[in-house]
């Protein structure tokens, strides 16, 4: 390298570092709330929701292999938070050099974080997808130790993904003491459009919705094999009392079957597919520069806190869509309430060991 290109690649570096005289924002009350309150209120949120995840997965009795890529999760978006958290906290004191240089680190790795978990959710929705394509060799094969390993390789991934942009691009990562911290993804080479297709392309909402679609359609074929069950039993005729118990029999397995089934896969197409659509919108925003340069400052407002909206909703979605998420987190105030003499002993298993009522 001669004496010029080291001098550029100290300018270059310079740049990352904008000699920013030490200020202090001066916003009103409205627009720190806009800019620092509701974010960091949000943000707390979703930790607090993903501890909250994280005990009841302690709880939860007979844990299958899948719950590990739902842990994982959990503990990628309280990563994601803590790593949102930093800006807010460099606007509130004095903006200086290395406050802005603190932020634009902090953009960097919510990069990182936010693709690592929608990578994490990819892999549950692939999950969820061979369990109900494969039963049988799922079964079989899948273990906690596969899962970890999957996990972890998605990390990898997530990381040799983000790394590339934020080199070719780190002139390009745009924060100050009165706007949020976003990363202008427009390209102006062909490596550059190379780059930002290569990171930004919606290949994982496309891999979400095929994965659920699927899913989707197996969903109704089996409805309709357990319909045509239900009608050979009506249809058997009567004297033929043994062939007649068996197809009851067969379609008792096939509803206890695919209850079990879906009482696992609900909750778990629910995170995924609220993501998948979740997303969609800031990549419009991201595609169309609106969260660079040409954005305005609501349309950054938008785009920041809708990687929220990804997080925040997940113990809702575990509560209302699976059983034994439900049952773990009672259990603590159940057992509370019977020593309390509030809950008689007779009402004790109301529910099975996955938390499901007996199927009568």
């Amino acid at each position: 390298m001669n004496n010029n290109e080291s001098h550029n690649s100290k300018l270059n570096f310079t740049s990352l570092l904008a000699t920013r005289p030490a200020v202090n924002c001066s916003l009103s009350a409205t627009q720190d709330l806009q800019l620092n309150g509701v974010p960091t209120i949000l943000v707390f949120s979703q930790i607090l929701g993903q501890i909250f995840n994280l005990v009841v997965f302690h709880l939860w009795r007979n844990k299958e292999p899948f719950l590990t890529l739902h842990v994982a999760l959990a503990y990628g978006n309280i990563f994601t938070g803590a790593v949102g958290s930093i800006s807010a906290f460099a606007r509130w004191s004095k903006w200086t050099i290395t406050a802005e240089t603190i932020v634009k680190v902090q953009v960097a790795l919510f990069a990182f974080s936010n693709r690592s978990t929608v990578v994490n959710t990819v892999l549950i929705s692939l999950d969820r997808w061979l369990s109900v394509e494969f039963p049988i060799a799922y079964r079989n094969r899948i273990s906690k130790r596969k899962l970890s390993i999957a996990v972890l390789v998605g990390w990898i991934y997530s990381m040799a993904v983000t790394a590339p942009p934020f080199v070719a691009f780190r002139d390009r990562i745009l924060v100050g003491c009165s706007r949020p911290g976003t990363f202008d993804y427009t390209p102006s080479t062909l490596w550059e459009y190379f780059l930002t297709a290569f990171t930004k392309a919606p290949i994982y909402v496309a891999l979400l919705f095929l994965f659920q679609l699927r899913i989707l359609v197996i969903a109704v074929e089996t409805r309709i094999r357990l319909i045509r069950l239900k009608r050979s039993v009506r249809s058997a005729p009567p004297p033929n009392q043994a062939p007649n118990m068996t197809h009851a029999l067969r379609a008792q397995e096939a509803k206890l079957a695919a209850r079990i089934v879906w009482s696992n896969l609900l909750g778990s197409m629910t995170v995924v597919l609220v993501t998948a659509i979740s997303i969609v919108p800031t990549l419009v925003l991201e595609y169309n520069g609106l969260m660079g340069h040409k954005g305005t400052l609501l349309m950054q407002h938008i785009g920041s806190n809708l990687f929220v909206v990804q997080r925040i909703y997940t113990p809702f979605a575990y509560l209302a869509f699976f059983p034994q998420f439900r049952a773990a987190a009672v259990r603590p105030l159940v057992a509370m309430a019977r020593r309390c003499g509030w809950v008689p002993a007779a009402s004790r298993g109301a529910t099975n060991s996955i938390g499901l009522a007996p199927v009568s």
